[in-house]
């Protein structure tokens, strides 16, 4: 337990950074590359279905990609951006909604999921 804080910042340093370097590649090799942990029997997941499916969670760090290249360091602005994209996954399934205080709306236009990102205010008001 004495270590937790410490293992934390490692692995958000190890996301942010990997970040930066997808910010070097194509944004379809970053579908590609967020499809490598849901291998199975050495076969990858088709990329356009798996956009599909997470379409949030694929935006999200798209838009977050391309908010680098124009100089954005996600080190000191947006820390939050690994623990965040995680919790779009969840999306993929129509009967889950996400309430937050965050505004992700600069962040994911395009995807069919954005209308179950609720604010924290509209579901005070519900």
């Amino acid at each position: 337990m004495d270590q937790l804080d410490s293992i934390h910042e490692n692995v958000l340093e190890k996301e942010l950074k990997s970040l930066e370097k997808l910010a070097g590649g194509s944004l379809q090799a970053l579908t590609v590359s967020l499809t490598r942990p849901y291998k199975c029997g050495g076969l990858l997941p088709d990329p356009d279905l798996f956009a599909e499916k997470f379409s949030a969670a694929i935006e999200f760090p798209k838009t977050s990609v391309i908010q680098v290249r124009n100089g954005a360091n996600p080190h000191k602005n947006d820390r939050g951006l690994y623990v965040d994209q995680q919790l779009f996954f969840y999306l993929a399934d129509p009967e889950i909604a996400e309430v937050t205080k965050e505004n992700f709306s600069n962040k994911i236009k395009a995807s069919p999921q954005s209308p179950r990102i609720i604010s924290y205010e509209a579901f005070r008001s519900l």
